[in-house]
């Protein structure tokens, strides 16, 4: 076993959130399969991803912009 599989290192934590953001998108439909590549705007940092510590150590990612963490769990503001 590695050091980065411990629950509570960063290097589990960062895994688990990229895990669960690609479990997310899976198999999620698009509607723009022409778009134009040459017009995207790169990504400068910033943005409204976080991830949320479940009491398992394990991270949920979302978006801080619309919802928020509540003791592991990621709901709409004002839910908590």
């Amino acid at each position: 076993m590695f050091l980065e599989d411990n629950i509570g290192t960063a290097e589990r934590a960062f895994c688990e959130c990229d895990l669960e953001f690609v479990n997310g998108i899976d198999g999620l439909s698009r509607t723009n399969k022409d778009y134009d590549t040459t017009q995207c705007v790169p990504h400068s940092g910033g943005g409204h991803g976080s991830c949320c510590e479940a009491p398992t150590g394990l991270y949920s990612r979302y978006n801080d912009e619309y919802f928020q963490c509540c003791s592991g769990n990621v709901v709409p503001y004002g839910s908590c």
